[in-house]
């Protein structure tokens, strides 16, 4: 997946695997051709930890390549 942010158009990431996005003040690209599959699920805050055992609201405007972790 390319994820591309809205204040940068040129800054471009790659994840190849499962990611987790915190929350995020504005919007960012993402470029669906690359895309094999989506699946989205929102978390009431906090309730992320005990699935991933990591607080996301350290990961502000980002995202996170599940396959480093």
């Amino acid at each position: 997946m390319r994820i591309y942010k809205a204040s940068d158009a040129d800054a471009i990431s790659q994840i190849f695997r499962a990611i987790v996005s915190g929350a995020y003040a504005g919007f960012f690209v993402t470029d669906s051709a690359e895309e094999a599959s989506v699946m989205e699920v929102h978390f009431k805050p906090g309730g992320a930890f005990p699935f991933l055992g990591f607080a996301v609201d350290e990961f502000g405007d980002t995202q996170i390549d599940l396959s480093n972790v």
